[in-house]
């Protein structure tokens, strides 16, 4: 995202990385949804001005994982069932898209990023001794996804995918928040759908893309379903 020219460089850029930090923190379920984020609190935990706090949360309000309420302030962006099932419909479509463009277009540059972003995500940690999700791991997930699609020449069609993306990651670390969660390594599913891509098999790395992501918004309705998750679908 290009930015603002109103914006001098120095707030630009420290609010780039508070929203980079607050986005990760939604992300990975450490803000719940519909916390509360005191611009405040939160400018004095980044060391930070209130300006470049109140940008980095109105960008993430434009990016939906934070919402603005009419005089009561700035809250994490609430989830549900019903968000998540659009979500995972529309990342389904745009992600065929995208992909079958890329087995048609790709060279051997897409190729190459799609063969070396899958090496990087399996030998990238997932955990911590402590249990706690690696920063490494999630980049190169993002990373993976994002060469797959990589090959379709068109610039915003992947910004898209990449948007939905994060918005999707959100859903399966709250679902892995409930004790019910599946604990299974689904790495095996992202092979599948390298080699289906890099083989040229349009429709069978399609069908394996789109079962990866319904994967996640199943998971989430389990964990709904036995109650972990009640407090975050109200």
């Amino acid at each position: 995202m290009a930015a603002d020219p109103r914006v001098p460089p120095a707030r630009a850029t420290l609010a780039s990385v508070v929203a980079e930090k607050l986005r990760r923190r939604i992300v990975t379920g450490q803000l719940r949804p519909h916390e509360q984020l005191r611009v405040g609190e939160l400018a004095r935990g980044f060391e930070s001005a209130i300006s470049p706090v109140r940008e980095a949360l109105n960008r993430l309000s434009s990016e939906g994982l934070v919402e603005a309420r009419d005089m009561r302030g700035f809250f994490v962006a609430p989830a549900s069932l019903t968000e998540l099932r659009e979500i995972t419909g529309a990342r389904c479509q745009l992600n065929e898209l995208a992909l079958r463009q890329s087995i048609v277009r790709g060279d051997g540059d897409w190729e190459n990023a799609v063969r070396s972003t899958y090496q990087r995500l399996v030998n990238a940690p997932r955990r911590s001794k402590s249990g706690v999700a690696r920063k490494e791991w999630d980049e190169a997930h993002r990373a993976f996804h994002r060469a797959l699609i990589a090959g379709c020449d068109n610039r915003l069609l992947v910004e898209f995918c990449d948007q939905l993306f994060v918005k999707a990651d959100r859903y399966r670390y709250l679902a892995r928040l409930s004790p019910q969660a599946s604990t299974l390594k689904r790495d095996n599913e992202h092979r599948k759908i390298m080699q289906a891509a890099l083989s040229r098999e349009a429709d069978l790395a399609v069908a394996l893309l789109a079962h990866h992501f319904e994967a996640t918004a199943l998971l989430f309705e389990a964990a709904c379903t036995t109650g972990g998750t009640q407090c975050i679908c109200a």
